[in-house]
Order: structure tokens, then sequence, then C-alpha cells
């Protein structure tokens, strides 16, 4: 087992039911200091082979995702180094990389390492197709305030400008590599966009769509998802039909929009064929009608 007596940085992963990939994240960066797995009280032997591996265990029950002020607290309670690394069990990193953040932090001159990703769909890399910008994955516990924080952001930055490293983007990044099938893809788009949705507005559709037109032929084209071939085409469609899911949620939540206040806008359609045959339609309490 490595000592880390002297080590600087805890290599945070986030996992929740993660036995099939945990092992090899663990490999990935357990030689470069402790490693703690913050884990969503998994139903299989995520924790289990990861402690096996040399890994700590922090159990923490999250609310759907991982950057959220409660979490970012109990994970900042746990670490016992100044530098915190923010990682995920779909996630490792290249020997280059790994050693490049070292190399930064141990020179001293700055308190956050930003760092992009790229990601792999169907088990095909996707050049920079949707590979996003870069977010401060490795700072020290001080360096981030997560108070407030909402999905899909990553805390408030309280260091000077200066005091922040990016990353070059070519040579250093995260390998993202995204598992999911068509049945899991559709959970991810429905549990992910009903949290988003709480804020925000639904776009107008001619912006929606000029909008889309434009995501798709920049990621696909101008940031090389063709070379991913199909896998490519599918991974640039897939990140589209989120914005799709996000729009309807918010679209949804503006106007009211459930499976109950659904029916009661189809039943006028309804009444008014019935009413066509010459039939009155039956007076209905809807108010408390739940659709299953």
């Amino acid at each position: 087992m490595t000592d880390h007596t002297d080590a600087t940085i805890t290599w945070v992963v986030f996992t929740y039911n993660e036995a099939a990939r945990i092992e090899r994240v663990v490999r990935n960066l357990r030689a470069s200091g402790p490693v703690l797995v913050v884990d969503n009280y998994s139903a299989d032997d995520t924790c289990r082979l990861a402690e096996s591996l040399g890994a700590r265990i922090l159990l923490n029950k999250n609310p759907g995702w991982v950057e959220d002020e409660d979490t970012a607290r109990a994970v900042k309670a746990a670490v016992q180094t100044p530098w915190i690394y923010w990682g995920y069990a779909d996630e490792m990193m290249s020997p280059e990389t790994i050693d490049h953040l070292k190399a930064i932090v141990s020179k001293g001159h700055h308190d956050v390492v930003s760092i992009g990703k790229k990601n792999y769909f169907y088990g095909s890399f996707c050049e920079d197709a949707f590979a996003g910008g870069a977010l401060p994955r490795l700072f020290r516990k001080d360096a981030i305030d997560f108070t407030g924080n909402v999905i899909h952001h990553f805390g408030r930055i309280t260091v000077p400008d200066d005091r922040v490293y990016h990353a070059d983007p070519k040579r250093f990044f995260v390998h993202q590599f995204i598992s999911h099938s068509t049945g899991t893809m559709l959970g991810n788009l429905d549990r992910y966009s009903d949290i988003e949705a709480q804020r925000g507005s639904a776009p107008h559709p001619m912006r929606m769509m000029a909008g889309l037109l434009k995501t798709f032929l920049v990621n696909y084209f101008v940031r090389h998802g063709y070379r991913a071939g199909r896998e490519g085409f599918f991974y640039c469609f897939y990140n589209l039909v989120y914005d799709v899911f996000l729009a309807m949620r918010r679209f949804e939540r503006e106007h009211g929009y459930d499976r109950t206040t659904i029916e009661r806008r189809n039943d006028r359609w309804r009444d008014a064929i019935l009413r066509q045959q010459g039939e009155a339609p039956e007076a209905v309490d809807t108010s408390t009608r739940v659709m299953p």
C-alpha cells in the first residue's frame, strides 16, 4: 500500500453503483495520493472494491448531483490534504496529465487548476465535440465556495484570476467514458432536466431551433465529432435531445402542465366530439383526478 503521509492532493471520486468501473478509476489515481470515494449508498460492490484497492469511503446522500453545498461541505471535512481533485467514476486521466497537475500544485503559484474533458460515446473517441468548457476540478479547499451552488455549475472561485491555472486543452484533459445505452440515456435526460428546469425559462421556438442547428454543426463538423463515425453523430444528437428535454420541462413548469392538467385540456376536445354526436358530456369533477 502506498504511503500518502505527505500527500498534497486527495483524489475524490463520486460513485453510485459503480462496481463495473471503480477498480480502473482507483488504479488510475492511487499512486498519486489518497483516493476518497464519496458514495451515494450504492447497492452493489462499489465500496468493497474501492476499499480493497486502498481507497477511503465517505457515504454521502446527495440530491441527484454532487456539486451541491452540503456534499461539498462533507467532502471538505473528510479530506485531510490542502488540495482536492473533484472526479467521477466514468473518468480517467493519462499519466502525463496527472503528472502535469501535480507539478502545477507543487510550484505553489496557483490555488485552482482548471481542466477540460473529452468524451467517448459507444466506445468511440468524439474528439472535441461537446468537450465543454474547462472546470476548476483541482483546488485548494478554501479556493472554491459551493454555497448556493446549482446543478451544472461548479461553485464560486474565491481567489484572484492570476491564482487560477488553465491547463492546455490540447495536451491535458480528462477522458470521460459515457456508458449509457438508449434506455439509461432517457432516464439520465429525464432526471437531470427535471432538476435543472427548476430555474430558467423555455426559449422561443425559433431561437431554440437556430441554437440547436448551430450547436450541432459546430460540434459535429468544427469540433470533429464526425471523426467518431455514427457514434459521433449520435453523441452530438444526444446532447441536443437534452436541450429539448430541458426546454420542454421549463415550458411545462411555466404553464403548470402535468398529466392531470393536460387531461383536463384534452377533455375539452373530447367533449366537443361527443357534442357533435349529440351526446351530452357527463359532468365529471376532474379537479382531484390523478393520472397514473
